[in-house]
Order: C-alpha cells, then structure tokens, then sequence
C-alpha cells in the first residue's frame, strides 16, 4: 500500500478543500482509509489578556478551528517487465509508453525500407531521366585572387571643447587668439584627415581595376582551353574522348558514392567502347523488408530479405546499373562518336582458395546506340531487356560467381 496523510480544517471551507482534494486522489487510485478529528485549542494570546482581567473571562478568548486527519491509500505493486510501482489493476504507463515509442519506430524504419525497395524499382528509369551531356564550363578555374577590398572609414574624431565652443561664440575667435589658433589647428587635421582618405579611395580604386582586367584576362585564357578540349572531343580526339566519357561515368549511378570507371577502351574503326565499371556489393542493398513490433515479446522484430529475394534484388540493380550506364554515355555523345558499348561489371574480393584480391565480372552487356536509345525504360522487364541485348549475369550472386567478359 501507498499512504498519503493531508490535513483540512474543520469549517465549511476546509471541508470543501477536502472534497476537491478527496476526488483529485480518487482519479490516482486512492482512497480514504481513515479520518480522525482533532479538536481545537483555546487562543493563547487572548487568554492571557483576559485573565488579567477576570479569570472567567479565559473562555470568552474562543477556540481555534478543529482539524480533520484524512489518510489516503491505494494498492500498487512492481510493474513484471520494468519494475514500476503500477497500481493494482491498471496497466503499466511506462510499459504502455514504451511500446508506443517502439510501435512508432517499427512504423517509420518500414516505411524507410519500403522505400529503399522503392528506390530500387525506380533505378532504371530515374537513372536515366536527366540530362547527361557534360558541362565544359565546369572545366574553367575560378579566378584565384579575391578582389581588394576597401578599408573601412575610422570613425570620426570629436572636435575639441575648445573648437565646439569657438563654433557656438565665434566672438571668442576675436577675444582669444589662441582660442582661433586652435581653430585652425583642427580645421588643418580635418582637411588633412580627409586628403588621406581621399588617396586610400582612390589607390583602391585602381587596385580594383587592376584587379578586374587580370581577371578577365584569366577568365579569357580559362575560356581558350575549354574550347580547345572541346573542339578536340568534336573531332573525336581519343584522349578528349575518354576524357569526356570517363566525367560522364563520374555521375553516380547507385548510392552518393562516385565509383569511376576501372577502365574505357575506344575502338575507333567500329566506334565501339569497352567499359570496366565497378559495382556495389550485396552488402549495400537493404537488408530488411519490414520491421514489427510483438507486443507479446515486447521488442522490435526486424524481417530480413530471403536470400532468394535478396539475390533477385542484386541482379536487378548489377543490370539497371550497365543499362544505366549504356544510355549515359550514348546520350551524351554529342561528338557522334560511339556506336555501341559494351559493358563490363566487376566488383572486387578476395579469392578464398587464394586469399589474394580479385575482380570477377559478374554481369556482361553490350548494345548498340540505336537499339538503346529507342526503348520505353518505364516498361522496361530488366531481365528481358539482359536477354534481348544477348547480356550474361552471374548465375551464383552470392558466390560471385564470374561471366565472361566482353573484349576488344
């Protein structure tokens, strides 16, 4: 049991106290155990000053108010999961509290998993919603040197009593010469001041200036370059060209992280490029499907993907991702350069037989631009499209078993 003892006086006022206070603990669960009445006392101060007067006047002082002890209990007992006192019959708040708390997060972390499956569904046809062509402007260099900047102006100087008060009396000037003295003084400081200033505005001026045509001098060389790199790529010159397709890879695909390409081959004569790009792991898909929480267990249950599921969802992204890939660098092709693409993806590991680092391929694509350019990716079946362009994926994903390669 819990006890709680509160004290009212015994007038109609306290005993109104007492009925606010009865029904407040009745909403927690207690209720009255006991109630004893105190009687009052006779008022000291007032006795004595009666006394001194007659003896029986003692009782006309009065009495104070009696007092009425209520004790209050309710029984409680340890909550069996967390320990807190509950009161008999009524559920744990702590418990409750929890379970709503976890209920809420088993909520939010499926609804962030579902759409990480979400995401994936839509690689394909986000992945190749935007606009690939490179930027050469990007290639310009910002002008290094930050342009000068302007002193601020010190804050005036307070004239002196005597200047302020010759500027109030100027008859001051013509009684007191060293008051006109002084006079002059200050006004030779403000006209010198003021030519300083004059001559720091003016050197920053010309520093600006300075400053703008070395710039557009920067800016016109920086322009020069770019157009040269970009009239070398129009002419199919085979170092811009893998230049540009190497930045056109450089986009992420799949997750924020840049992967560039291991490696392009350019094969002029049938305008035909060979890529190495390398791929995510398994390890960075989702590893949960829904997340529950079991009142029963009182916990969060986490349901991961089946391995079977887990397996079609690595295939589906390996393929989306040369897909992907294919169309970038055919959409972006404005030198007309290439013709078809091969692509080959690869993901480092280590050899278990060997313990040494190795690179299998695990997904073989090539296609034509023609070809590619002219398909629907919003109803695009991945593994019919793998199929249509005669593309090989690994057949053991979780073994990273290897494909063979397309080669020069």
């Amino acid at each position: 049991m819990q006890y709680v003892t509160q004290r009212f006086e015994n007038t109609q006022a306290g005993l109104a106290q007492k009925d606010t206070y009865s029904r407040q603990m009745a909403a927690q669960g207690y209720h009255i155990v006991s109630e004893q009445l105190e009687a009052g006392h006779y008022k000291g101060g007032e006795q004595c000053c009666l006394f001194t007067l007659c003896m029986p006047c003692v009782f006309l002082a009065g009495r104070t108010p009696g007092i009425v002890v209520v004790t209050y209990g309710r029984d409680v007992a340890p909550c069996p999961n967390c320990g807190t006192e509950v009161l008999a019959g009524y559920q744990c708040s702590n418990c409750l509290r929890m379970a709503s708390d976890r209920a809420a997060q088993a909520s939010t972390r499926t609804a962030q998993a579902k759409e990480s499956i979400r995401k994936l569904g839509a690689l394909l046809v986000e992945g190749t919603a935007g606009e690939y062509r490179f930027n050469w402007q990007s290639l310009a260099k910002p002008f290094p040197v930050a342009p000068p900047t302007l002193e601020p102006e010190p804050a005036p100087k307070w004239p002196p009593l005597t200047v302020r008060a010759a500027w109030t009396m100027p008859i001051l000037e013509r009684t007191f010469s060293w008051v006109h003295k002084r006079r002059l003084e200050w006004d030779e400081f403000v006209y010198t001041e003021a030519n300083k200033r004059a001559a720091v505005v003016e050197q920053n001026d010309r520093a600006v200036e300075d400053w703008k045509r070395s710039k557009e001098s920067f800016d016109q060389e920086q322009l020069a370059l770019v157009e040269k790199r970009l009239r070398l790529y129009e002419s199919k010159d085979r170092d811009a060209l893998l230049e540009y397709l190497n930045r056109v890879l450089d986009q992420p695909i799949y997750g924020g992280q840049r992967k560039p390409a291991r490696s392009l081959t350019f094969l002029e004569a049938q305008g035909k490029l060979v890529v190495g790009y390398p791929l995510p792991a398994i390890g960075e898909l989702p590893k949960v499907e829904e997340v529950r929480f079991s009142q029963r267990e009182n916990a969060v249950i986490e349901i991961p993907f089946s391995q079977e599921r887990l397996g079609d969802l690595y295939r589906d992204l390996i393929t989306n991702i040369g897909l992907i890939a294919m169309y970038r660098l055919f959409q972006s092709d404005t030198a007309n350069a290439l013709n078809s693409v091969a692509f080959n993806g690869t993901i480092d590991t280590i050899d278990r037989a060997t313990g040494r680092e190795v690179s299998p391929c695990l997904i073989a694509v090539q296609a034509d631009k023609s070809d590619l350019m002219n398909m629907n990716f919003s109803l695009v079946d991945t593994a019919a499209c793998l199929n249509r362009l005669g593309g090989k994926v690994s057949e053991n994903l979780t073994e990273l078993s290897p494909v063979t390669p397309i080669v020069e």
